[in-house]
């Protein structure tokens, strides 16, 4: 679709709480993150727990993990540098007397640049190594990858928001990027484009049952695109671009 329609860029945007109504809210480089999220089996061998030494204890081999996986997200990268890593699922054992013989993790890790995420998946698959040669367990790992970083070019970034800013919305540049992730990246994979947000005025969060907005929010996010695609036309006019449509029968341009 976007080499039929000669589609050169694509602007996103997603309506956000937490802000002031009818605020555009974006930022330049990193903006929202990547994430991968990744599956821990951890086998070992169950026993009494009276005689928990003749088991290897799957349970334990879990915590060292995650000890040791947070050690190295803190230690092993400068602190400027944007990521998280965290394991949010942790299930091991079936009852109070006995060494369990497995154990299940499950976590993410979110990131903004290839350099910084191979670093850490290659040390969570080192660390695991490791542990699984000092305990005697097997620990196995899966992932998947869904959502690249939306990381907004600092050049579009700069027009986009003088051009806001020109025609009357209120800008807000946020200090520090979200550990969010976006499906709109992949859009960025195909072409270069502008992600940001739009502030609902209300503090209620998003996939929420009782989420609701004024819809005079929605009018503002149509005069948001309205005011880029008049920059693009623009843009295309000062050099020369003979394929930009007539302004007034802009559909196929669109």
């Amino acid at each position: 679709i976007f080499d039929r329609f000669s589609v050169e860029k694509v602007y996103g945007l997603h309506l956000w709480p937490g802000h002031e109504k009818h605020t555009i809210v974006c930022r330049k480089n990193e903006f929202m993150a990547s994430t991968m999220v990744f599956y821990v089996d951890i086998e070992g061998r169950s026993s009494h727990v009276a005689t928990f030494q003749q088991g290897v204890d799957a349970l334990d081999a879990g915590c060292r993990l995650v000890s040791a996986l947070y050690e190295m997200e803190r230690r092993e990268l400068p602190e400027e540098t944007f990521r998280l890593l965290r394991v949010c699922v942790f299930e091991s054992g079936t009852a109070v007397n006995v060494v369990p013989a497995r154990a299940r993790l499950e976590g993410t890790l979110r990131t903004y640049s290839e350099q910084v995420h191979d670093f850490m998946w290659n040390r969570i698959l080192a660390i695991a190594e490791d542990l699984q040669t000092e305990m005697g367990c097997t620990i196995g790992i899966t992932h998947s990858r869904p959502y690249p970083a939306v990381v907004n070019p600092e050049e579009i970034f700069e027009a986009a928001k003088g051009r806001l800013m020109d025609a009357g919305f209120v800008f807000f540049e946020p200090e520090r990027p979200l550990m969010v992730s976006e499906d709109y990246s992949w859009y960025q994979k195909a072409r270069p484009g502008l992600f940001f947000h739009l502030g609902t005025g209300v503090d209620i969060p998003l996939h929420n049952g009782n989420y609701q907005i004024d819809e005079d929010v929605l009018l503002t996010g149509v005069q948001a695109f309205l005011t880029l695609l008049d920059a693009e036309y623009d843009a295309g006019q000062d050099t020369g671009d003979d394929d930009k449509e007539n302004h007034e029968g802009g559909n196929e341009s669109i």
